[in-house]
């Protein structure tokens, strides 16, 4: 099944922001659900932040998108990490 938002410019943002994390802190990083979690609403705050910047004016303006992508491919990242466990329940490879 062809989805039209396979191949738009945001999925290919994302999948680049996904390959520079697993770059800067490892690929597969198997960690507790709770700490992803964490790491995604640190990212949510600091689109907040950005998105206040963008209305009122400011600095983090500028990286409203890329706090998105962000927040997009750490929810990705958490995503893999349960389909991992899950398969890893079940006796299967993700």
């Amino acid at each position: 099944m062809h989805s039209p938002h396979s191949n738009t410019t945001a999925i290919t943002s994302v999948v680049a922001e996904m390959d520079a994390q697993d770059h800067k802190w490892g690929a597969d990083r198997n960690q507790h659900p709770f700490l992803w979690l964490t790491i995604l609403v640190e990212e949510v705050g600091e689109l907040a932040q950005a998105a206040l910047h963008r209305e009122f004016g400011g600095p983090a303006s500028a990286g409203f998108r890329m706090e998105a992508v962000q927040v997009a491919a750490v929810a990705l990242q958490l995503i893999e990490q349960i389909d991992r466990e899950t398969a890893a329940d079940n006796g299967l490879h993700p």
